[in-house]
């Protein structure tokens, strides 16, 4: 494995963090105070058996000690606050959630940006392929669900050489790596 995805998201003192949301972590630690938390409390409610709480620190720590791995960051919209954060940034690739987010990111040098599936509906529909490789975008972050409404749509992107990356696998019965594969 060399792509590692982490959904990054922001304490109340404005520390970057890998977590999915507040609420589920809420949840799964058993915290009953007001979230968003800061930096010291997210750290400090882990759940046993639960997966190791991150922070910038932590991530950074992990990616220095792994050279050849790359991080897929979800959530964060942000990449000029993310971005020099990051250990390296030619090894960082981010889903955005905006067109905007794109071209900072971009213009920050980071490896790749993943465009999100919300922003399928703003490319002129006649051109999907030409308006991608115009803004110089190579990935796409889809459901696997909306890959099997809209097949022709994803096939044409992969046949332009857009690779996409499916979330969504394995939460429908049958719907596995292995139906991805077939």
């Amino acid at each position: 494995f060399k792509l590692f995805e982490l959904d990054i998201i922001k304490t109340i003192d404005d520390q970057f963090v890998a977590c999915h949301n507040w609420e589920k972590w809420k949840k799964e630690t058993g915290y009953t105070g007001e979230i968003p938390v800061d930096r010291k409390t997210f750290l400090s409610h882990r759940k046993k058996g639960a997966p190791t709480l991150m922070d910038m620190e932590m991530i950074n720590e992990w990616f220095a000690k792994h050279p050849d791995a790359i991080l897929v960051t979800d959530k964060v919209n942000d990449p000029e606050a993310f971005v020099p954060q990051f250990v390296d940034r030619k090894r960082l690739m981010m889903e955005l959630f905006s067109f905007e987010a794109v071209e900072k990111a971009q213009a920050l040098g980071i490896k790749d940006v993943i465009l999100s599936e919300n922003m399928i509906s703003y490319l002129r529909e006649e051109d999907r392929v030409g308006e991608l490789k115009e803004r110089k975008i190579n990935y796409l972050a889809i459901s696997r669900r909306t890959i099997d409404k809209h097949r022709h749509i994803y096939k044409e992107l992969n046949e332009a050489g857009i690779k996409i990356f499916a979330f969504h696998v394995n939460f429908d019965d049958l719907r596995d790596e292995a139906y991805m594969f077939r």
